[in-house]
């Protein structure tokens, strides 16, 4: 039997240009308050050409753009996995497999979800190499996002790893005394969407493609669906 997965591709393309239109949105709002913040700067340095007003309004031109860019960045991962479960659980369902992603134990869902896909849904991974590769960089930025608030390390030697892993993804940082580092441009977000892309609807053609076994009746959950 062949698994039927048009409905939740053509979702997850939808959340993909909703998410397209959202930061196209917001990119130009962001354009709008920076001009608003040079016109700004300009003019209280003409009034106060002793003080530096670039470094005076540093706060305003770096941490808005920044949380924007890192919070695009989460959404990203979180279409990812809604998309990937969905995913799992269809081939779930659809060949009537006596688990739960639940039953699956870790906090790495990604993981969790390709392990499954390996195992169970008998995909070939290799085909997909690059873009699991640049998505497993971008799962460490993005848990540095939410466990550490973008800061930097204060062990230089994970402070030099994470700070060329920030370079490899676009990020650069301008002052390296500082232990925080912002995003601020749209180059790393327009990367992650396009590997996500490339990857969910790998992942999704490969699926469609093999034909399984339906487990009419409750069988051992170490017994495997294999391809016909």
């Amino acid at each position: 039997m062949k698994v039927e997965l048009n409905d939740l591709k053509a979702r997850f393309n939808i959340e993909i240009d909703f998410f397209k239109e959202y930061l196209t949105f917001n990119e130009k709002s962001l354009k709008e308050r920076n001009e608003r913040l040079i016109t700004n700067i300009e003019e209280d340095q003409f009034y106060n050409p002793s003080i530096p007003m670039d470094l005076v309004y540093k706060d305003e031109i770096e941490r808005i753009p920044s949380l924007f860019f890192s919070s695009s960045i989460l959404m990203l991962f979180s279409i990812l996995e809604s998309t990937l479960n969905g995913i799992c659980r269809e081939i779930i369902s659809q060949c009537g497999l006596p688990m739960h992603m639940e039953d699956y134990t870790g906090n790495n869902y990604i993981g969790k979800t390709k392990k499954f896909l390996e195992t169970f849904g008998h995909l070939c991974f290799d085909k997909l190499d690059t873009q699991w590769v640049e998505i497993s960089r971008y799962q460490k930025l993005r848990n540095n996002i939410i466990h550490e608030n973008s800061t930097l390390s204060s062990d230089s030697k994970n402070r030099e790893r994470f700070t060329e892993l920030l370079r490899s993804l676009g990020i650069k940082i301008n002052d390296p005394s500082e232990d925080r580092y912002y995003i601020l441009e749209n180059t790393p977000v327009i990367r992650l969407k396009e590997s996500i892309v490339l990857y969910v609807n790998g992942i999704i053609e490969q699926a469609e493609e093999i034909d399984y076994t339906r487990f009419e009746t409750p069988r051992p959950a170490n017994i495997l669906p294999s391809p016909i």
